[in-house]
């Protein structure tokens, strides 16, 4: 019995030294964190909270600028097409072939280079109607499409009023427009114009708030090509008709603009 007595007591009392130990340590370890935190800045969440703030209140100035400029078109594309509707489809190519071979002549007639002049599509299908609930057939339709580049202004005109003579009712014009090489080039000083027009609107508007520009942020670019299209169609048709008139166009010009706009850190 005293034996039992004695091993508890020296149970208990190294349970107490092992708790008193544990504290110490913990103690310990609580005095070295804080002193931690307050001795190095990054782990202070009063420091933490200071400089997000910071970052996020970095004062800046955001100025548009819009460069634009004007270019005369150097040449032109035609987009044109005969379409033929016949009881058989041999008969309705046949038909097609003859006009698209008078189109062409008149191109040839004209001096515009075989380069300038590309099939952009060739198509047989049946041409149906509808009839009695159902769909009915009554032939078959070719249709034949040419793209045409014509660097030469003076003679479209004629040109398109030739063409709708030697080809009448199966010819489309399907659409017509002016432009212009060097795409590129043009797009890169519009941009560098609305940059320039950018960094003046910047430093006026620094030097009248009495702020000095710092560091560019960022840049955005934006905008987009303004070019006048010319489409022909029935109008150019009956004026053709008419045999006494040419279809009047004119290239104009075309516009490119472009948009920038830049952010500026400001001190």
């Amino acid at each position: 019995m005293s034996n039992w007595n004695s091993t508890n007591a020296n149970s208990i009392h190294w349970q107490s030294h092992t708790k008193a130990l544990l504290l110490s340590i913990l103690a310990v370890l609580t005095f070295t964190i804080l002193g931690s935190c307050s001795n190095n800045p990054s782990l202070s969440s009063a420091e933490l909270s200071n400089s997000s703030q910071n970052h996020s209140g970095i004062r800046t100035l955001a100025v548009t600028g819009v460069g634009e400029i004007e270019i005369a078109p150097d040449h032109a594309i035609l987009s044109v097409s005969t379409s033929c509707v016949a009881k058989t489809s041999s008969a309705a190519r046949d038909e097609c072939a003859v006009t698209m071979t008078a189109i062409f002549n008149e191109l040839a007639k004209r001096e515009v280079p075989q380069e300038n002049i590309k099939t952009t599509n060739f198509r047989i299908s049946e041409k149906t109607v509808w009839k009695d609930g159902r769909s009915e057939r009554i032939g078959f339709e070719v249709s034949n499409s040419l793209s045409v580049r014509l660097d030469d202004f003076s003679i479209i005109s004629e040109l398109l009023d030739k063409l709708v003579g030697v080809a009448g009712d199966t010819i489309r014009i399907n659409g017509f427009r002016y432009d212009a090489d060097r795409q590129n080039e043009h797009t890169l000083t519009a941009y560098n114009k609305a940059i320039e027009q950018a960094k003046a609107k910047a430093e006026s508007l620094s030097l009248s708030s009495g702020v000095s520009l710092g560091d560019i942020l960022s840049i955005n670019t934006g905008g987009q090509t303004a070019s006048p299209i010319l489409r022909t169609g029935v109008a150019m048709m009956e004026a053709a008709d008419m045999g006494s008139a040419e279809t009047p166009l004119t290239p104009g010009v075309q516009t490119i603009s472009k948009t920038v706009v830049i952010v500026w850190e400001i001190e």
